[in-house]
């Protein structure tokens, strides 16, 4: 997956490892439009964009994406809550860590109003941590 390339450079017997940037573009969540580049700085906010974008995928519907891709919850809608969230860790857990750079989603939080789900938790990156939030709602 999308991850930290490195680059061999050097003479040939010598050589070093080089990591290539971490750039992507930048999504404006609100009004749902992408708005240029994130610069890179600490590349927390470049994987916190994509942990996001993973997370709003159906998994297995889009032919662009491979079968590793986006998180599978539309089989969730109307199954018992306590199920819904042993689920909902695992499988965001296994869709998020396909992507090399999060090392761990930890700390999950869920929030029920009727049969819609709000989930807050954190990502363990290369770069450090961050909270996301995801969800579980009718389309």
């Amino acid at each position: 997956m999308a991850g930290m390339q490195m680059v061999p450079t050097g003479n040939g017997s010598e050589f070093t490892i080089e990591p290539e940037p971490n750039y992507t573009y930048r999504m404006d969540w609100v009004n749902k439009r992408i708005v240029g580049h994130i610069q890179e700085i600490d590349g927390i906010e470049a994987v916190k964009q994509v942990a996001m974008k993973i997370l709003m995928t159906e998994r297995f519907i889009f032919a662009i994406y491979d079968w590793f891709y986006g998180l599978q919850i539309a089989d969730l809608f109307g199954m018992p809550h306590s199920y819904v969230e042993s689920e909902y860790k695992r499988r965001a857990k296994d869709a998020l860590m396909a992507d090399d750079r999060i090392r761990d989603v930890v700390d999950f939080k869920f929030s029920w109003k009727f049969d819609e789900c709000n989930v807050l938790m954190m990502i363990v990156t290369d770069f450090g941590e961050s909270q996301i939030t995801g969800e579980v709602t009718w389309v």
